[in-house]
């Protein structure tokens, strides 16, 4: 499509990155995916999105390569995309996992923090695994990877009894 082709139907590059974004947007149903898990305890409930969320982004493998290749290597487009994708992704996985801090299953946090903490440790395995060449070098079954995520997300956020761990000189509690 050349450059005057792009004007006739686009106002901007944005508006153009915009509709990119919603039309092909890499997990559009991860808010559905949360709301089905709504009234699942965690410790069900994150293996079972972090299950759903890996099969999906394995499915859209050659998406997630275009969107990290065209979209996450510049700034200005990947803050776009962030705005118009993630932020909606994480305020719903936000929102469950502060429903359960609420009732004391998880450890009280930042729950956008906490989404996008679940979130990345997906990504970064998807990265290295799929998309630079991990699975070569080191890999790994997609049963690994779920419950290696999962447990790692889950142990940092489980309200366990934590019986006054010794602190660190930032002051942050270290397991014994």
């Amino acid at each position: 499509m050349s450059k005057a082709a792009v004007y006739l139907y686009f106002r901007s590059k944005e508006e153009l990155l915009e509709r990119l974004i919603q039309r092909y947007a890499l997990l559009p149903e991860f808010p559905d995916l949360v709301e089905s898990i709504r009234e699942t305890p965690p410790l069900e409930g994150i293996p079972t999105l972090t299950a759903e969320v890996w099969r999906r982004l394995r499915e859209r493998k050659e998406l997630a390569y275009v969107l990290v290749r065209e979209i996450q290597s510049s700034p200005k487009r990947a803050k776009l995309f962030y705005e118009h994708a993630g932020l909606r992704a994480y305020h719903s996985l936000a929102a469950y996992l502060e429903r359960w801090m609420k009732r004391g299953v998880l450890r009280g946090q930042d729950s956008f923090a906490a989404a996008q903490c679940l979130f990345g440790m997906l990504w970064s395995f998807f990265l290295t695994q799929e998309l630079i060449g991990g699975k070569e070098l080191h890999p790994l079954s997609d049963e690994k990877v779920i419950k290696t995520v999962a447990q790692m997300f889950l142990s940092g956020a489980a309200n366990i009894d934590r019986k006054r761990l010794p602190k660190t000189s930032a002051g942050v509690s270290q397991p014994l």
